[in-house]
């Protein structure tokens, strides 16, 4: 939960001094851009920070995770459960930071002193975060599920973090960092003579993260329960 102050005083800070410059010489599009990079770089190496928990969702069960076979529940709804169990937390906190992002648009003063965005804005940095969540979820999961790391020893249970958590980290971090600079250099694509704006970079984003979100949830369901009932001790 702590994204939402993360995002909020990244703005304030980050976003302050260009924010201010071009709100007062009329370039309000320009400092939208910006403050919307700043957002979308901070959720997105935060999210698969929170998300990469969900990398080890089969090895924390060790061995019971045979046991699991007999339960009267469906594998596809075991996943669902605990994929849902770290998605809840993430997605409160994507929402109070959108809104932060959005009411601080709406409070700010003539001194320009609370970097924001207006709706639109607010509302697909909350869409793109969503999606790019739920594939983080879905991409750790389903690669656990392929190849669980269960202690030779005890109950098998993790206790540790895995190659699968590091992995979703190091992914998250630099896709979170390719698409908060690509928010940003839209504000300043005019002085490099190209005509990338905020509009065609929010498609972009928002294509590669539902793309990315689907991809994931169609392996894990899918695919997961076929593979989950070929395991073998």
């Amino acid at each position: 939960m702590v994204t939402p102050l993360l995002v909020y005083f990244c703005n304030r800070i980050a976003g302050f001094s260009v924010y201010q410059a071009l709100f007062r010489v009329q370039e309000q599009d320009k400092s939208n851009a910006m403050i919307f990079g700043v957002s979308i770089l901070v959720s997105l190496i935060l999210i698969p920070l929170a998300s990469a928990f969900a990398s080890s969702n089969i090895s924390r069960e060790g061995y019971n995770i045979y046991h699991t076979k007999l339960m009267p529940v469906s594998f596809r709804k075991q996943l669902a459960i605990k994929s849902l169990i770290v998605f809840i937390p993430i997605l409160l906190s994507i929402l109070i930071s959108s809104c932060l992002t959005m009411l601080s648009y709406r409070m700010a003063t003539q001194n320009y002193t609370l970097p924001g965005l207006p709706f639109m804005e607010a509302f697909t940095v909350f869409a793109i975060s969503t999606l790019m969540a739920i594939g983080y979820i879905c991409m750790g999961t389903y690669m656990d599920l392929r190849k669980p790391l269960c202690n030779q020893v005890g109950s098998g249970e993790l206790t540790k973090a895995t190659a699968h958590t590091n992995f979703v980290m190091i992914v998250g971090v630099c896709i979170g960092m390719l698409f908060g600079f690509l928010a940003m250099y839209s504000a300043f694509a005019p002085f490099f003579n190209t005509s990338f704006s905020l509009q065609t970079c929010k498609i972009i984003m928002l294509v590669f993260s539902s793309a990315f979100a689907v991809t994931f949830a169609v392996l894990l369901f899918i695919d997961g329960p076929k593979r989950y009932y070929r395991m073998e001790q």
